[in-house]
């Protein structure tokens, strides 16, 4: 069951003769989830739905950026990003900034790629950790993760 589901059922505006039909007919719902005897008030109601509705996984920005495109032509070469036990060939390039562009089109590994375990070992075999990602899209396609790098004042 979704984090939004158990908000609305939290909330208590679903009567649990309604829960009850919802746990016979969907595999969703938790059975072990319960209503409130009386609905909390609207106004606390609408806020912790609000907020549900705003957590990161239903909330989606899709970011173009063209420059971004160029500069990855300009400097794209290979690594191995090593996420947990794993390690993935990936073509990669750099900004003037010094953010690491990505070339990623897979799920979203936004959370894994700042953990301290993660990192990118470069041609020169170079590690880098990360402390922030941003994907970018092309349309509809997730084209890059762009990778703000661990600073050695971060470190």
């Amino acid at each position: 069951m979704n984090h939004l589901m158990e908000t609305v059922l939290r909330t208590g505006i679903i009567s649990p003769n309604m829960l009850a039909e919802m746990k016979r007919i969907s595999p969703v719902i938790d059975r072990e989830v319960t209503v409130p005897d009386e609905p909390i008030p609207f106004e606390l109601a609408a806020s912790m739905i609000s907020e549900a509705l705003q957590a990161e996984e239903y909330v989606e920005v899709r970011e173009t950026d063209l420059e971004i495109f160029a500069q990855y032509n300009k400097t794209e070469t290979d690594g191995l990003l090593r996420v947990g036990n794993e390690d993935i060939k990936v073509k990669y390039g750099s900004t003037c900034a010094g953010e690491f562009i990505i070339s990623w089109s897979g799920e979203s590994v936004h959370e894994l790629m700042t953990d301290p375990e993660t990192h990118l070992v470069r041609f020169n075999g170079v590690i880098v950790h990360f402390r922030d990602v941003r994907e970018l899209y092309f349309g509809k396609q997730k084209v890059f993760m762009v990778c703000t790098p661990v600073s050695r004042g971060d470190q």
